[in-house]
């Protein structure tokens, strides 16, 4: 896949993968074995042809359209075109293997490497890590969302999603989709992590509709949050008053029960001493 051998042939070596590895075309032992290869001994190379694609932060965006890949000595380069056909696999395996891939994501933080082509200069590719992004979103598995905020990699897409501006593209029509969706699934974590984490550089995106109603939505998690904590305090307060008057329930048995032992015990003493003036001719012995 990362051999130039013409435009052509990498949409067929995409397709052939594809069909490989499709869970719904492939079946029994076969499928098993090419998908075991794959995941260890080639997803990690192509996620680095990535990563070695794409500039660093330092650098600028402004990149040639083929890079080196990992110092090659050969110089051998990268197309664009074969990135973006990469890009493609790896979304079908997030799609198909979601739990063999997800392992590979959390332990090996691949899912960072591939969003570097947001920092390419071809829109096609930003657009590309915004369909990825997208796509790991879509899982809606609570794991892939948790690492997602712990390692910031929404950064890199809202980065991008500023830098366009308001230029109407595909790139800002996939990240306002990406918000959208983000909200219609009521994920919360996510729509907290961006708020709070970018609230400033969307402030000037808040004439799209749905960056207000992502504002919204984080609103009313803040009121719901707000009126259990209200909700709690008279909870607490009765819980309270109810201790009190269970207190005052007890020192109350107590005070009454203490009497009648005092009285029983009265009782058995006056029925021992009588007892005693029988034996001892009236003698009356009391404590």
């Amino acid at each position: 896949m990362v051999t130039d051998f013409g435009e052509q042939m990498h949409c067929q070596f995409l397709e052939i993968l594809r069909i490989l590895m499709d869970s719904f075309t492939m079946s029994g032992a076969h499928r098993d074995v090419i998908i075991e290869i794959f995941y260890e001994r080639h997803l990690d190379y192509l996620v680095d042809v990535i990563a070695s694609s794409c500039p660093s932060r330092s650098a600028t965006r402004t990149s040639p359209n083929s890079a080196v890949v990992g110092g090659n000595t050969e110089g051998h380069r990268i197309k664009p075109e074969i990135l973006l056909n990469v890009c493609e696999l790896l979304c079908f395996c997030v799609v198909h293997h979601p739990y063999r891939i997800k392992c590979n994501f959390l332990m090996n933080n691949a899912i960072e490497k591939i969003l570097t082509m947001t920092r390419r200069s071809e829109k096609f590719l930003v657009v590309a890590a915004v369909r990825f992004m997208r796509t790991i979103i879509s899982r809606n598995d609570e794991h892939l969302i948790r690492h997602v905020v712990k390692f910031n990699l929404l950064k890199p897409i809202i980065d991008a999603f500023v830098e366009n501006g308001d230029r109407y593209n595909m790139l800002q029509s996939g990240v306002l989709e990406l918000l959208e969706h983000i909200r219609k699934e009521n994920l919360k974590p996510l729509v907290i992590y961006v708020t709070e984490s970018f609230s400033d550089q969307l402030m000037k995106f808040e004439h799209f509709g749905s960056i207000q109603a992502f504002k919204l939505k984080y609103q009313q998690y803040l009121e719901s949050a707000d009126m259990k904590l209200s909700a709690s305090v008279p909870d607490m307060r009765k819980k309270a008053e109810g201790r009190g008057l269970e207190k005052e329930e007890e020192d109350y048995f107590n005070e009454r029960y203490s009497v009648f032992c005092f009285v029983i015990d009265c009782l058995f003493c006056l029925q021992y001493s009588f007892a005693e003036c029988a034996i001892n001719d009236g003698a009356i012995f009391c404590s």
